[in-house]
């Protein structure tokens, strides 16, 4: 079983020449680690998993449609139109996938 040092800090009487006093006594103790939370790792996984695949989505479709687009007109103007079309793309989806509020 893993443990981790717990350093712990309490007043404990100390006597000297028949006067007690309190002083700070520190202690480290060695305390089981709870368990692996393998839902929240799971949770972390697929979602760095979402956010790579959302960035190769955008790239990827940013340079087809500049490069479609570059055969009309301009080359930045074509890419300048890819990057246009996904942010609305993004900005359209996150706004469908807003919860409505009553």
């Amino acid at each position: 079983m893993k443990t981790r040092t717990v350093e712990r800090k309490r007043l404990v009487p100390h006597t000297v020449d028949g006067e007690t006093e309190l002083v700070l006594d520190t202690e480290y103790i060695e305390v089981p680690l709870p368990p692996r939370d393998w839902d929240s790792i799971v949770r972390a996984g697929v979602t760095v998993i979402a956010c790579a695949l959302v960035t190769v989505s955008l790239v990827w479709t940013t340079a087809s449609i500049g490069d479609l687009l570059s055969l009309a007109t301009i080359s930045a103007v074509a890419y300048a139109a890819g990057v246009a079309f996904d942010l609305t793309w993004i900005m359209h989806g996150r706004r469908v996938a807003a919860p409505l509020r009553p």
